[in-house]
């Protein structure tokens, strides 16, 4: 029982410094700007983009501040959300990590009881889920600092994007080979 609690500790504290690692190296990219990143979101698809790569709605946001007319003080707002979504975010990693890997240690323990075993996976799907609500709930903030004529032309762009995406004579032609 020893053994577990220290490994579970060592776990713990490990798990706490490369959040914290993480954090910083967010920071960082975060005070480079994120023309960086914008500029890879352009590069995408092209030869030597980054393919598969996803971004997410946020950094989407902040790429597209000039053609949405975003003054700096929404830029600045929506910057702050991110980084509070990526704190919230690392968090709840680190807690799902720990918990999978108790979940992991019971698995391999035939003592270990069935009980234990549902509240841990109980667990993970509840983190889970609270980290999914997260989301949800950071990008309805992001939107609430949007006005009525930038979300039209955010909804405008979305539809030129997946429009470019289901090009039918592309499709076609992948099905006749």
């Amino acid at each position: 029982m020893k053994r577990i609690l220290r490994m579970l500790a060592v776990v713990l504290t490990v798990g706490s410094f490369s959040s914290f690692l993480i954090a910083k190296e967010s920071e960082k990219r975060e005070e480079r700007g994120s023309m960086e990143m914008c500029s890879r979101m352009e590069m995408k698809g092209k030869k030597g983009g980054h393919q598969g790569r996803r971004q997410d709605f946020l950094t989407k946001i902040i790429c597209m501040a000039e053609k949405l007319g975003l003054s700096e003080k929404q830029i600045e707002e929506i910057r702050k959300i991110k980084k509070e979504m990526q704190h919230y975010r690392i968090d709840r990693k680190d807690e799902l990590s720990g918990l999978k890997l108790e979940l992991s240690k019971l698995e391999k323990d035939e003592a270990g009881s069935l009980e234990e075993a549902k509240t841990l996976i109980f667990k993970i799907n509840e983190v889970k889920a609270e980290l999914q609500f997260k989301q949800f709930e950071t990008r309805r903030k992001v939107l609430a600092q949007l006005t009525v004529e930038q979300k039209a032309k955010c909804k405008e762009m979305k539809k030129m994007k997946k429009g470019k995406k289901m090009q039918p004579e592309k499709i076609e032609g992948k099905r006749k080979k």
